[in-house]
């Protein structure tokens, strides 16, 4: 093997030698207008020393070939180094990715200023930022121009965003979203008309889980452009009722048994206290608001709770809740 290996090394070089002098002899003929098709034809024939062996042998030349690129002083030996120091590289700063991950997320269990959204967002951009410098360092150790690499991406910048102008679009309404935080996750909003629970939320979309447990996923871009409703956006509701009585109930006796249901419920708050009064005159009914306060996540307990109780209240206190009604006056003309 040595020897194939010598004499491999030895015809390749003059291979090389002779191509040299016959690529001038070839440039010269060409141009004085010569045909030199048959002239390359046969100098690629003969350089090619593959041509004439049988499979094995075939094998036999990769293979000599390959091992004079590996110990060359500039081929395999060289390269394999490089790349065993740019996976070593690349396994370094994937250790570091996920310990700075870690740093960063302990930092926002202690401070827990900011939207989870953020905190989230922050995390996995901490992770890219470092493995992208990670990939940087490593093409470097392979010898790879970064520069030039950096300069086509600046200069196909403008295309590439003209491209994803909509996707850019939402990008840039995402991290509006995330700076002043009209919403977080686990927020019950509504957003152009469209009610749910803020389920998770990317740089480009808005995912809502309805209550009838539909996923909806809206573009940043029409979200932050739309009116946006957060129920949760405070720690305290207000419970807004209305209770219609007839025109022959006592109005003062109502506010009393509704004024009492609120006091005894134990999820209605002090303070702010509850109001209750005459709302409107209607056709048929007058109509009395109660205005309890409660905690947000306590809202539609206390909502349904006092509808149900002053309903049963009213039954036991002989309050009655009109129905709209219609009187006809049927006026006989006769001949």
């Amino acid at each position: 093997m040595a020897q194939f290996e010598a004499l491999v090394k030895e015809s390749h070089g003059k291979e090389l030698e002779i191509s040299e002098r016959l690529k001038v002899v070839l440039v010269e003929l060409e141009a004085k207008g010569g045909d030199v098709k048959e002239a390359q034809a046969y100098i690629n024939s003969a350089m090619d020393v593959s041509a004439e062996l049988d499979s094995t042998g075939k094998v036999q030349y990769v293979i000599g070939i390959f091992s004079l690129w590996f110990m060359d002083r500039e081929g395999g030996i060289v390269f394999a180094g490089r790349l065993g120091v740019a996976a070593a590289v690349m396994l370094g700063f994937w250790f570091l990715s996920r310990l700075s991950k870690r740093l960063v997320k302990k930092a926002f269990v202690k401070n827990q200023k900011g939207s989870r959204i953020m905190r989230n967002f922050t995390i996995r951009s901490i992770g890219w930022v470092v493995m992208t410098i990670g990939i940087m360092v490593a093409l470097s150790t392979l010898g790879v121009e970064v520069g030039p690499m950096m300069a086509a991406l600046g200069a196909g910048g403008f295309i590439i965003g003209f491209a994803l102008q909509d996707t850019i679009a939402n990008f840039a309404s995402g991290m509006m979203i995330m700076v002043y935080r009209p919403f977080d996750e686990g927020d019950f909003v509504e957003i152009s008309g469209i009610s749910g629970k803020v389920e998770k939320m990317s740089l480009v979309s808005t995912t809502l889980l309805t209550l009838d447990n539909k996923e909806l996923i809206i573009p940043n871009k029409k979200a932050w452009g739309e009116t946006i409703t957060n129920y949760s956006g405070r720690d305290v509701r207000r419970v807004d009722l209305v209770f219609g009585i007839g025109y022959t109930d006592d109005i003062e006796k109502t506010i009393r048994v509704l004024r009492a249901l609120s006091v005894e419920h134990a999820l209605v708050l002090e303070d702010p206290g509850t109001t209750v009064g005459v709302h409107s005159l209607g056709d048929s009914s007058v109509n009395i608001f109660l205005r309890p306060w409660s905690k947000t996540e306590d809202y539609w307990d206390v909502h349904w709770d006092l509808t149900k109780a002053a309903k049963q209240k009213f039954d036991d206190e002989g309050i009655s809740i009109p129905f709209p009604q219609r009187d006809v006056h049927v006026q006989q003309i006769h001949a």
